[in-house]
């Protein structure tokens, strides 16, 4: 956005826009910028404000700032102000639906997204936020058709959006867990794999105590890992969920040959730490339960 005669003005809009590419969307990482350079951005709109106070636009980008800073109270009222100076502004009604949903006022928020979506019908991001806000009402067909929609008018969705999709699908019942899957593969493909939406599918088959199906996934995913271990200790907790005791505790063995393979330094981190000792755990009781099924 280009504020006419003032270049500091358009180089801290880029700024602001840089951030706002990672975290316009729900569930995008909010830490990816600290307090410090939004509160500096924050600043220098004011700045500008107090040099163009009419510009609808300079309190619409402070208002994404405060989001950004959650500082719901602030963020409002700086996009009711800059609706007021611009009624043409219609992002306004699709960052504030956002602002209020993250606020954890949803009702309000729809009501934002409504309008903004009756005032430009498809647009994907709109559709992505709402479909959050129709999760968090718990109206899951909701969220489930407004973030099919969203992927269709998406030129390039990104992984989060076919997770929430899956998500959204997965909630309205076992019996739509098949769609989800479906959705799941579809982002796979467009990604050329993505072990988050390989995961997530796991997680559906073993919801559905579909294990076979569950074990075929994680076994395809696992060829394009250089290292195993912990796919071992996640091929070893569906086995025993299958109730295939004697297999899980082989892929348990499988696991801990591997991490024990390690080089030291990977070897000694926290995380294979726990790890190891997880498996250890796991394997002792295996052997115990099955000592113990076996006495007369």
């Amino acid at each position: 956005m280009k504020f006419s005669g003032f270049d500091h003005g358009q180089a801290v809009c880029s700024r602001l826009c840089s951030i706002l590419g990672f975290v316009v969307l729900i569930g995008f990482p909010r830490h990816l910028h600290g307090h410090a350079d939004i509160e500096e951005i924050i600043a220098d709109l004011t700045k500008q404000i107090q040099a163009q106070p009419g510009s609808g636009n300079l309190y619409f980008h402070r208002a994404e700032a405060h989001r950004l800073h959650s500082d719901w109270t602030n963020a409002l009222s700086d996009y009711a102000t800059a609706l007021k100076l611009n009624p043409d502004l219609t992002t306004v009604y699709r960052s504030r639906g956002q602002t209020l949903y993250e606020a954890n006022r949803p009702a309000e928020g729809l009501a934002e997204l409504n309008q903004f979506l009756k005032l430009q019908p498809g647009e994907p991001a709109g559709l992505f936020i709402r479909g959050h806000i129709w999760m968090r009402l718990n109206h899951p067909q909701e969220a489930a058709a407004d973030f099919r929609a969203s992927i269709a008018a998406h030129t390039s969705p990104e992984i989060g959006h076919y997770i929430a999709r899956a998500q959204a699908i997965a909630a309205c019942g076992t019996n739509y867990i098949q769609e989800a899957l479906e959705g799941l593969d579809q982002g796979s493909k467009r990604w050329g794999g993505s072990l988050q939406l390989e995961e997530m599918a796991i997680d559906l088959e073993v919801s559905r105590n579909n294990f076979d199906g569950a074990l075929r996934r994680l076994d395809k995913s696992m060829e394009r890992l250089p290292r195993k271990e912990s796919s071992y200790v996640r091929r070893a907790q569906i086995m025993e969920k299958a109730a295939r005791p004697s297999a899980a505790l082989e892929s348990y063995r499988q696991a801990l040959k591997r991490i024990e393979a390690l080089p030291p330094p990977r070897r000694n981190v926290r995380a294979i730490i726990q790890l190891k000792n997880d498996v250890q755990t796991a394997m002792a009781r295996l052997n115990f339960e099955q000592t113990d099924a076996a006495k007369p």
